[in-house]
């Protein structure tokens, strides 16, 4: 902050893992707090508290994530903005079906202690960045619940280490235009989106999507961030026999432009 006056989120969160500290004190506190997270925020609140004063502009930011996702009794500082992360959540359907209760239930106990709200969002198969993912109609009403439910500001991780990953600049540009409107409708957005990027090729590439989307809903599959196996309902030979249809006619009907046919390569890679 020193350095960067113009900063205004510092981050202090726990390390990307699921194991919280199992000594007699931090055990006594998590029966306090009822929760793992009290000693978390218990903490970030003292950093805050020593740094409001000379630097009145910044907030730190604390990730609610695996085992401290609950609520705990302490409320954050008003200085302090909790990410609350959806890693767990299944992306068949947006954040208020039964699926994802867990998560809502969370949210909306982070937001009755007053808290400044974010969440962190995903938009990704982890276990296989190229791999069909069918969960971009989520996108927007996840969004507008997000918005209807006191959540300040939503960071989305999609595809970070490769450019590769399957549809990364549709849901790059979905994404973006979500996080200036949560409520634009996002049909529209993939319309608009693949119409343009893809164009006379567009509509074969929706019915492709669509395709992925009637197949997801014909099974039980969850649609998770850690999809490991490719034998899914959207990923049968049938379902792929009829991709590969959809993308011969969107090649043809391409024809000699070499930037359309560049990306319709890229699009059908998974």
């Amino acid at each position: 902050l020193e350095r960067s006056p113009k900063e205004t989120i510092v981050s202090v969160s726990q390390m990307d893992n699921c194991g919280p500290c199992q000594c007699d004190a931090c055990i006594a506190i998590d029966a306090q707090e009822g929760a793992p997270s009290g000693k978390l925020i218990r903490f970030v609140n003292a950093i805050a508290d020593d740094i409001k004063d000379d630097y009145p502009q910044a907030k730190i930011d604390t990730l609610a994530y695996t085992h401290n996702r609950k609520a705990p009794k302490t409320a954050p500082r008003a200085n302090v903005i909790v990410r609350l992360c959806s890693i767990e959540c299944s992306y068949n359907h947006p954040f208020s079906h039964p699926d994802n209760a867990d998560f809502m239930n969370d949210l909306k106990a982070w937001y009755a202690l007053g808290t400044n709200l974010h969440v962190w969002d995903y938009s990704v198969n982890f276990a296989n960045y190229l791999m069909p993912h069918p969960g971009l109609r989520v996108l927007g009403e996840n969004m507008e619940i997000l918005a209807k439910n006191g959540v300040q500001g939503v960071f989305m991780l999609g595809c970070h280490s490769s450019r590769n990953g399957e549809f990364s600049a549709l849901r790059s540009w979905v994404t973006a235009k979500l996080l200036w409107n949560p409520y634009l409708n996002t049909q529209d957005l993939i319309h608009e989106f693949c119409t343009n990027y893809y164009g006379s090729s567009g509509e074969k590439i929706l019915e492709y999507i669509a395709l992925l989307e009637r197949s997801l809903d014909s099974s039980t599959e969850k649609l998770t961030v850690f999809n490991h196996s490719c034998n899914t309902a959207y990923t049968k030979p049938e379902v792929l026999h009829q991709a590969e249809e959809l993308f011969k006619e969107a090649f043809q009907m391409a024809g000699k432009d070499t930037i359309l046919q560049g990306r319709l390569q890229q699009a059908k890679m998974p």
